[in-house]
């Protein structure tokens, strides 16, 4: 089918299963010239891999390496755009990696961890007009976390039938043999390599603890390099974080250099409702009120996905309740276009008023009243007594 998606938690292999479908693609391409292949990564951490049109340049650089000769499209656009030196449009460029596709025979794209991407908005509408295109031009693979405005958006792009789940019953064999090929192969546990006991202790218990997180028990395994005994690795094993936000959390020191590494980790820990995370990093000196994302700023972004107790974490650490910007103007309208109720009641308890008021009648009301809720209701009433 043209577009597959594979769906899984964080850390779940998503990006380690794609990293090897890349791999056997790019020697099926090799050993076939009618075939070519196209990838993606998302990466939050990496400004350059955020954008949505950076995406759509790079399947564009790639195909037309794989093309004999440069379609007149793209001849013309880059003459359009002054030989390189001014930027080409969203739909300039999608135009040309549409033209370019129908010199290829057969196209394979694959985009990973779409919800690292920093503007969901326009990455769904650019999805949507390449699965508008001929069926047989390109199949894709996207893969991502299961988050509800993903799931949404997808529902018009890849039918249930061509949705995969990476089942945490069916990684956790993966990770104990994954785990149990690193202890007996991994130089760093060479002091514990003939210690049979010890072997089966660290197997059983990042196995039991995983939960489907393949990429948590690599770190565990990564930690117990720096365990030299029988008794360090015991300790280790008492005290493992219990999820992979702890885990990445507690080692921010050696992984965050900047204020900013901070205030990106603290946005996506609340968009992503890891209630954890976003205690940890606040601990740690992320600024509560630092701008960008999507949605804004990590209110806003939490406030649209409905956890109250990651907004009531956020406003207890001085979040601005009308902070203006992002996706949806403000935090308040976030929550109310999804129907979250009580987070709006918890938004107007702390002293949410711009864009109420004023808009009750209007901007708010519009997006009150695409929710099937009785929130409209309930706005107008405690608005009119601000």
């Amino acid at each position: 089918m043209p577009f597959t998606w594979l769906h899984g938690s964080a850390g779940s292999g998503k990006t380690i299963l794609s990293a090897g479908i890349i791999k056997d693609m790019q020697e099926l391409c090799e050993g076939d010239p009618a075939k070519s292949l196209a990838y993606f990564f998302f990466d939050f951490k990496d400004a350059g891999k955020q954008d949505p049109v950076d995406m759509v340049k790079s399947l564009l650089s790639h195909f037309l390496n794989s093309c004999q000769s440069v379609p007149d499209t793209v001849r013309f656009l880059y003459a359009t755009c002054e030989n390189g030196r001014r930027e080409a449009s969203e739909h300039q460029l999608l135009q040309a990696l549409k033209d370019t596709l129908e010199l290829l025979p057969a196209a394979f794209a694959v985009l990973d961890a779409l919800d690292e991407c920093r503007d969901w908005g326009a990455l769904f509408e650019i999805l949507v007009e390449m699965q508008s295109w001929d069926k047989g031009i390109l199949c894709v693979l996207l893969t991502s976390r299961k988050e509800i405005q993903i799931e949404e958006a997808l529902e018009d792009i890849v039918p249930p039938v061509d949705r995969t789940c990476l089942e945490s019953d069916l990684v956790d064999e993966d990770i104990r043999t994954y785990v149990r090929e690193r202890l007996a192969k991994d130089k760093s546990f060479k002091t514990l390599r003939e210690d049979l006991e010890i072997k089966e202790e660290i197997e059983s218990t990042l196995g039991r603890k995983a939960g489907g997180m393949f990429r948590w028990a690599a770190c565990q395994l990564d930690t117990l390099t720096q365990c030299y005994t029988r008794g360090k690795v015991r300790r280790a094993l008492q005290v493992l974080p219990k999820d992979l936000d702890e885990t990445a959390v507690l080692d921010a020191g050696a992984d965050f250099n900047t204020q900013e590494d901070y205030d990106e980790a603290l946005y996506v820990a609340s968009q992503q409702g890891h209630e954890k995370a976003v205690q940890m990093l606040l601990a740690a000196g992320a600024y509560v009120n630092a701008q960008g994302g999507q949605y804004g700023d990590a209110l806003q972004a939490t406030s649209y996905g409905g956890n109250k107790k990651v907004v009531q974490m956020l406003l207890g650490a001085g979040a601005d309740v009308n902070a203006q910007g992002g996706q949806y103007g403000n935090a308040l309208q976030a929550a109310s276009v999804r129907g979250n109720k009580k987070v709006v009641q918890i938004m107007l308890a702390a002293g949410a008023r711009d864009g109420c008021a004023v808009a009750a009648g209007r901007k708010t009301t519009a997006y009150l009243n695409s929710v099937d809720s009785d929130i409209p209701e309930f706005m107008l009433y405690t608005t009119s007594h601000l």
